[in-house]
């Protein structure tokens, strides 16, 4: 009987998550150049149609590619076996099947949709941490990743937990009390420590690999991840308290973390022996949003005594989601997608295998410049939106929506090999 191959094993699963957060993200973006101006202008992004597109970006396009993307990583990282394959496509199954439910509910405001896709999202979701926690037991190898990625799993877990409460909350008009206290929470935990986090921990280990750098995550990467998750889990607290000196605390925390990892981003820059490409773009773009996050908290006073500071929250999360978070998950899918089909189709064809080439699969110089064009519109569509500018804001995610198609067709021009 012949070993399986751990990478060529898990490639059917994987694609078929990012094929379908493919799909999702070019329908948001899509939708997004209908609905724009009427968000910025009359119903604002706490709405059905607000909802419903960030939870098409958050649960559909980038929540997806990093379940798809964590269960071969996860194999890379531990030099093992995905504990459950089987549970993965099943896990597949529930998870579109509550997506299909929940958004479209959530656009019309279907309460007892929004419930029953909610409910099966979060099966789905612990399905996923279920099978993520037992390969990493099976395993016994405690690492920064291992930190990181649970960290991260919990924060996802509370993310869910908590916008079930919210949905429940709706349903039955109980405990509204305390519905924008759940509702800053659910963006802590979701953007913070579920999105923001998993985006770091595993930049650890790909941005050296993809940019061949000698610089590997070491003992202060214990203290990124540690300073940025007690960041994250004291601003929730001081959410509940309205506790000043916590949020204080948990501001020290985050911008310590974001320092760190500022200089290890550095670091692996100029130790970096292939320093082009999409990767290299990504590497930037840590740069500038932990330059922003940092940017963001001082100001975040003089926006709330301004007046303004309701529109460039909005910017800000707009920025995190279609901005830092897709721009990172697409950059590094310009790596992971060809090595996963290189593995998968030459696994039997050595002598072909041999002179195929990962470097040539892509054309990385192109894709890196569409990624940049695609960074630049979206930070010009978050700042349209501080500012309340719609026709520029749609100008902006035209360019984007234009600029990522092209990007995802150059990249899914490996599978002609």
């Amino acid at each position: 009987m012949k070993k399986k191959i751990a990478n060529v094993h898990i490639f059917s699963l994987s694609f078929l998550f990012f094929a379908a957060a493919g799909l999702l993200f070019l329908t948001a973006m899509m939708m997004g150049i209908r609905f724009l101006p009427q968000l910025i202008d009359e119903s604002g992004f706490r709405s059905p149609v607000g909802w419903t597109l960030a939870h098409m970006m958050t649960l559909g396009f980038m929540t997806m590619l990093a379940m798809g993307a964590s269960f071969q990583l996860v194999q890379v990282i531990l030099n093992t076996e995905l504990f459950s394959r089987l549970l993965g496509f099943a896990q597949f199954g529930v998870y579109a099947l509550g997506l299909a439910v929940l958004l479209p509910s959530l656009f019309k405001g279907h309460l007892a949709g929004i419930g029953v896709g909610g409910s099966l999202v979060a099966v789905a979701v612990l399905l996923y941490a279920f099978n993520l926690t037992v390969t990493m037991i099976r395993k016994r190898k405690w690492n920064v990743f291992v930190c990181g990625l649970s960290l991260s799993l919990f924060a996802l877990l509370m993310t869910v937990g908590l916008g079930v409460s919210m949905g429940v909350i709706s349903g039955s008009g109980h405990g509204l009390q305390a519905y924008e206290r759940i509702f800053a929470s659910h963006l802590w935990f979701g953007l913070g420590g579920w999105m923001s986090g998993l985006i770091v921990t595993f930049s650890f280990k790909l941005l050296p690999m993809f940019l061949v750098s000698s610089q590997k995550a070491d003992a202060e990467s214990w203290y990124i991840v540690g300073f940025f998750h007690a960041g994250i889990w004291l601003r929730a607290v001081s959410v509940w308290t309205s506790s000043e000196t916590v949020k204080l605390v948990s501001v020290v925390f985050l911008l310590a973390a974001m320092a760190m990892f500022i200089r290890f981003i550095l670091i692996v820059r100029h130790r970096a022996r292939q320093p082009a490409g999409t990767v290299a773009v990504v590497a930037r773009l840590h740069l500038i949003f932990a330059a922003m996050f940092g940017l963001w908290f001082v100001l975040d006073g003089v926006l709330r005594d301004s007046g303004g500071h309701e529109e460039w929250t909005e910017a800000l999360v707009v920025w995190l989601m279609a901005g830092w978070f897709a721009s990172c998950i697409l950059g590094y899918l310009a790596r992971i997608v060809p090595f996963l089909w290189w593995s998968y189709r030459f696994h039997h064809q050595w002598q072909k295998k041999s002179k195929i080439l990962l470097k040539d699969m892509v054309r990385e110089p192109r894709m890196g410049r569409m990624l940049w064009t695609y960074a630049a519109s979206m930070t010009a569509v978050a700042g349209s939106i501080g500012l309340a500018w719609p026709s520029v804001a749609v100008a902006g995610l035209v360019v984007a929506l234009i600029a990522a198609a092209a990007y995802l067709f150059e990249l899914f021009r490996v599978f002609r090999y």
